[in-house]
This record gives C-alpha cells, structure tokens and sequence, in this order.
C-alpha cells in the first residue's frame, strides 16, 4: 500500500486488509463508470483503464501528449485536467519566435550561472516548507558571516526567477508549487526566458491568445487565494499565515511546525489558512492544523486542503460551525445545535475491517462530548451499500456527492 492510502485509512476509516464476509471486496473499477465526461476525456487527455481504488480515493492513468501522469484521486484529476489544458498553451508559447528569440537572451544573460539553481526542481516538489527566498536567508550572513559576491547575486537571481514563476503560473491559472512534473518543466523553461531572457509576461498571452485552462478546479476562492500566492513571496506568506492562525487560537510550536512543514507547499498552506479562516468564530481550528503537522506525504497534504476547504464550504452553505473536534486523528464539526459532521474527499468509502475498528473508536470519542443530536459524514464520491448499512445502523447519516453543493464561491 502506498504511504497515502496508509495515511488516508486513518484519516477517513479507510480500507485494511480485505477480510471475509460481511466485509467488501475492493476491486479495480472503469473509469466510465465513476467520471464526468470533461474529467474522462479532452482534446489533451485521456483516462486510462481501470482506476484502482487505493484506500479511500482512486488512482488514475492520465495520458497527455506530453506522457502519461499517475493522478491521486478525484479531486486531485479536476486540477491536473486544468494543468493539462494550460500545458497545451505552454507548448504553443514554446514554439513561437518570441519565446525562442527569449531563449537565446537568457544563455547570454550574465545570470545565466544561475540557472541550474533557481530551476532546481527541489523549489517546488521537494523541501518547499519556506520557499526559495526564505531558504536563502538562512544561509550565507546567518551562519557564515557576510555573503559572497557571488553568493549575494545567486540570492537575489532566486527570488527574481521566484517572483515571475509565481506571476507567470497565476497567468496561465495553475499553482506556481504544484506537484505536477509535466506542469512544472514547462512552468521553469517559460519563466526563465521571462527572468533572463527578457520574455514579457503581456508577450506570453499575445503569442499564445485563448484561455489557458478549463476552470474545473477553479472558485473565485482559489482564485483569490493563487493572487495572493502569485503576489507573495513565501516569507512574507509565512508571515501572514502565521497571524492569522495566531488569532486563530493556534500555539506558537503548532504554528511552527505546519508552517516549516515540507510537505505543504506555501499554496496549500494558505489556502488551509484561508479556508479555516472563513470558519470564524468556530473554535478549536487548532485541532486541524495539529492533525495536519502529523502528514507524511504530499497526497495527505492535498487531501487536508481540500478537506478544510469542504469545510470552509460547509459553514457557509449549510450551517454554521461552532467548533472543530479531533476524534483520534479525525476532525469533525461540532455544529450550533450540537450534530456532529464528519467531511471528506473521498471517492469510495467501502466497509472493511479497519472500518469497523474506526467507528468504533470514534464512538468512544463521541461518548465524551455530551449529547449529539445529530450523526453526519458527508462524502464528495460515495460510499457502498454495506457501509451506509453499517454506519447507519450505528446512528450515522450518510450524505454521498457533496462536492459541488460545499464549493466555495
């Protein structure tokens, strides 16, 4: 199994191994029978047979004129569908005179010594926990005393080459950190023969007219949040992250560890910020950034941001949280009348072993918090008959394809 359908098992009583009867039998599954049309098929991609039900979401083959892409998971495919769309329009940027004429610039810029280090891909995919700029910072005067001549201008290459790859991603609607290999070479090449090769942004969208993406994974929240992101650096992100979870309520050690995480790119760090923030006044958020230091591989990073964001959805659409409550290493919604509502970017929820154990010792959890009026998991995909059974005969309500009824506007 891999490390995120280990990690999502405990997060949304996810799968174990497959036991006898009454447990279900997980089986690989085609991807015409779970997917929309636009997410199935587009002129630049294609899912491939069969998807494979890893924990709690399916794994998908993606095939793109550029390779096939392992995509992780529902929510995860509506962001690489908008990627792929947006790749088409790099390759047509790639091909033009402007970008080649860029090109030839930037291997004559006088900091072209610098671009094996501001493309390295450990920017974005790797120790992302402070970015470029702020990794910089700890170095050279902090421990060495003053920089190196050369030191200095490889500084101040990283976080120009920074800035326009945050600028040029926000341009084409993807995330300057996304995790996507494909995304991010294309995404370095264009912004280098931005940052060196004197490639105007306004140039890149003159040779290249036409919508960039799809805007499946788009809302006019993610939308404000990749401005912000765009126009940050990841210090001073940091920075503003870390007041608004002051004010949150969250302790100094717990924002240290979520914000120096390296798992959460500064994308999803703000954008978690930012989605708990729009639970004001709900107490206890600090239960989720806790739950959220304890991740260990990027899919549960993503899982984590798009679960708060669900939430996020749910104060707003549905009814107002009162406060936020850690079951093991799960966080419900504690609502004003006192139910209790469990939100999760799941695709299938089948009923196994671990499952049982799972509501079992969320029961006990439940046992200390007084009187619950009300028993709730919702699930963005669906769940199967024997786990609404079960859960229901445990007093759960069970609410299927909630995706689009908790999107943020």
């Amino acid at each position: 199994m891999k490390p995120f359908a280990f990690a999502a098992a405990a997060l949304v009583f996810a799968a174990g191994t497959v036991g006898a009867e009454p447990y279900d039998k997980i089986s690989d599954v085609k991807p015409t029978d779970i997917l929309s049309p636009e997410l199935l098929k587009g002129a630049h991609h294609q899912v491939l047979s069969p998807a494979h039900l890893d924990g709690v979401i399916y794994d998908y083959d993606v095939k793109t004129p550029q390779g096939n892409l392992k995509v992780d998971g529902t929510e995860r495919l509506y962001v690489r569908v908008d990627e792929i769309a947006a790749l088409q329009k790099m390759e047509e940027l790639k091909n033009s005179d402007a970008f080649t004429k860029a090109l030839a610039n930037a291997a004559k810029s006088p900091v072209n010594f610098a671009k094996d280090l501001v493309t390295d891909p450990i920017e974005t995919v790797g120790n992302v926990a402070s970015g470029v700029g702020s990794l910089f910072n700890n170095v050279g005067h902090a421990l060495f005393g003053d920089p190196s001549e050369e030191e200095d201008n490889a500084l101040k290459a990283a976080i120009g080459f920074d800035a326009i790859k945050r600028k040029t991603a926000f341009k084409f609607g993807v995330d300057a950190y996304s995790a996507n290999p494909l995304l991010q070479e294309r995404l370095k090449e264009i912004s280098w023969a931005s940052f060196a090769g004197g490639l105007p942004v306004k140039v890149v969208f003159h040779a290249v007219p036409g919508k960039a993406g799809t805007a499946l994974s788009v809302t006019s929240f993610s939308h404000g949040m990749s401005k912000l992101v765009a126009d940050t650096s990841p210090a001073d992100l940091k920075e503003l992250n870390q007041t608004k979870l002051k004010k949150m309520g969250v302790s100094e050690d717990v924002i240290e560890l979520f914000l120096d995480h390296p798992k959460f790119s500064p994308t999803k760090k703000t954008r978690i910020t930012g989605a708990l923030e729009k639970l004001e006044p709900a107490a206890g958020r600090s239960a989720f950034i806790s739950v959220a230091t304890l991740t260990q591989d990027e899919p549960v990073a993503f899982f984590l941001l798009r679960q708060a964001e669900l939430m996020a959805g749910y104060h707003a659409k549905v009814q107002k949280v009162k406060r936020l409550v850690r079951l093991g290493k799960l966080v419900f919604l504690r609502r004003a009348d006192g139910g209790l509502v469990g939100l999760f970017p799941a695709d299938h929820l089948p009923w196994l072993q671990r499952a049982e154990t799972s509501f079992t010792l969320i029961e006990r959890g439940v046992a200390g918090l007084g009187k619950i009026p009300a028993k709730e998991i919702w699930v963005t995909g669906d769940v199967s008959p024997l786990f609404r059974k079960n859960a229901e005969a445990k007093g759960w309500k069970i609410e299927t394809g909630v995706r689009d009824r908790l999107r943020l506007d």
